[in-house]
């Protein structure tokens, strides 16, 4: 049983988390198509990653302090104006903030933020190297293009090739590593939040048919998704995770404004969190997830995201989110 400090660096920590990440999306696109960084929005990023810096050092939680002052670092040089925000540093922010998250529940079930040394050792010398970039001291040699991706063909009825069938020992064997990874509390908590954060997405979207150009719904739909699919990582549910991924994708396109909130991508959306909704159902009936059409449902969502990259870019009517105010007494200590 967790301590109440820890608890409450867990709930606080992950609010911030939340808070960050609308605001690093938006601080990269800002950057991307005008050159420029908000300095109140990278200072308010900046004592967010402090804060959950100094409260895990306190409470003797070394991993997520390694992370954080990593990404302290990078974000120092940005608001200095040493380094920039271009999509690499933003999608490494983003994936720091994913990390955090993870070592979040690693902390509360675990009591411990070890276990995920790995992933913490890789963002961190990815942010490493960053801040050498920033700093001057080795060239900035962007990332080898990504091959091309061919999109998978329709294949007439009769022609698809049935993958061979798994012995039953071998489900049974994957099932039972299943059973020995996730706790019987770990999958009650994991199905409750769930529930809870999947009602959120799913509230949002409503109310957005009604007003698409909301942006407070954008971003309150985008987090609670965001928030699921993380879970479903942690928890090794990955079919979820990469259709929550890609759904979580088309609305961060809306939500950067790439695409509009169109009655059809709605109802494409509330499709998905039905879809997400039955899974989670069976898995808290019998800790199995199975999810029908799962490549079909992959195109579908592919076929969407492909569709919003080749249309035009929108431009939002209302600013995405609010700037952030810096208090004269908060500015003291940046």
């Amino acid at each position: 049983m967790i301590d109440e400090n820890t608890h409450s660096f867990i709930s606080e920590s992950r609010e911030m988390i939340d808070e960050v990440e609308p605001y690093l999306i938006e601080l990269g696109q800002s950057s991307i198509e005008n050159g420029e960084v908000n300095p109140e929005t990278t200072n308010l990023i900046f004592r967010l990653f402090h804060s959950i810096k100094g409260t895990a050092g306190f409470l003797g939680f070394n991993t997520v302090v390694k992370v954080t002052h990593e990404a302290e670092t990078l974000l120092d040089l940005v608001r200095n104006d040493q380094a920039g925000m271009d999509q690499t540093n933003t999608d490494l922010l983003c994936r720091t903030c994913d990390l955090v998250g993870s070592l979040l529940n690693q902390i509360e079930t675990t009591e411990s933020d070890t276990g995920l040394e790995s992933e913490a050792e890789s963002i961190i010398q990815e942010l490493a190297q960053r801040i050498l970039v920033g700093k001057g001291k080795i060239p900035d040699i962007p990332p080898p293009p990504k091959p091309a991706v061919q999109k998978k063909s329709r294949k007439q009825p009769g022609t698809e090739v049935v993958p061979e069938e798994k012995a039953p020992e071998e489900k049974e064997q994957e099932e039972f590593d299943l059973k020995m990874l996730i706790s019987p509390e770990m999958l009650q908590r994991f199905t409750e939040e769930s529930d809870e954060q999947l009602e959120q997405v799913e509230s949002a979207l409503l109310d957005l048919e009604n007003d698409p150009e909301d942006n407070e719904l954008i971003l309150e739909a985008f987090r609670g998704l965001h928030s699921f699919k993380g879970n479903c990582g942690f928890t090794g549910f990955s079919k979820l995770e990469k259709l929550s991924h890609r759904t979580e994708t088309i609305l961060e396109a809306i939500k950067a404004g790439r695409a509009k909130a169109e009655p059809e991508t709605i109802q494409s959306l509330l499709h998905m969190v039905d879809v997400f909704r039955q899974t989670i159902a069976g898995i808290s009936h019998n800790g199995k997830e199975e999810i029908d059409n799962m490549p079909l449902l992959e195109d579908f969502m592919d076929d969407m995201i492909a569709s919003i990259k080749n249309a035009d870019p929108v431009v939002p009517s209302k600013p995405l989110v609010e700037k952030p105010k810096i208090e004269q007494e908060e500015a003291l200590f940046l």
